[in-house]
């Protein structure tokens, strides 16, 4: 046996405690990863990917059915609704979180007031199967410029390194201006399907 082995031994053993003992303190590090693009794009996330097909803005909005008239929900502000279609490319995913995040950094959850929502979607996206929906979101009008949609998936309750989305939904002051001026009086939100 070498001299030096004991020694060497020593400090690797150290230095494998210590290294044992890192943390990451840094919440960046492990939070979704984010892939960006535009309403009217299809954009890819790696385990998901989505599609904006239509962005919408109302007074009310209520769960479309078969079983009779629709109980309107009303809002003191206005209903933002996106109409999009997803697919899962590889394991089971549910949302997590879908977010409007306006440009003075409010952020807006999806409504839980209907049922039909891709957000209140219970059952998971499964791979290769496209599913569209929608998602209604309630904020003042005055936030609707530069509002953009964000929302991640996985595959249980962790999202830490998850696919995220950010998609530019297009709304500038002027936009804003024609879909609160030209907003139908009530949106019916259809069950989640296929497109």
């Amino acid at each position: 046996m070498k001299w030096y082995a004991i020694p060497l031994s020593l400090l690797l053993l150290v230095g494998l405690v210590l290294v044992g003992r890192l943390e990451i303190d840094d919440p960046e590090l492990v939070e979704p990863l984010s892939y960006s693009g535009d309403a009217g794009e299809r954009v890819h996330a790696g385990s998901f990917s989505v599609l904006v097909n239509q962005v919408a803005a109302t007074g009310q909005i209520a769960d479309a059915s078969d079983l009779g008239e629709p109980e309107p929900k009303d809002t003191q502000g206005v209903w933002l609704v996106i109409v999009m279609a997803m697919s899962s490319t590889s394991t089971p995913l549910n949302i997590v979180s879908p977010v409007i995040v306006t440009d003075d950094g409010y952020e807006y959850a999806a409504t839980q007031r209907v049922f039909n929502t891709i957000a209140n979607h219970s059952a998971p996206f499964q791979p290769g199967i496209p599913q569209a929906g929608a998602m209604a979101f309630e904020l003042p009008p005055e936030r609707l410029p530069g509002a953009r949609l964000r929302f991640s998936t996985s595959e249980g309750i962790d999202d830490r390194l998850a696919g995220q989305v950010e998609i530019d939904l297009g709304i500038d002051a002027a936009r804003a201006a024609e879909l609160t001026e030209n907003a139908p009086e009530l949106i019916q939100i259809p069950e989640v399907g296929y497109p």
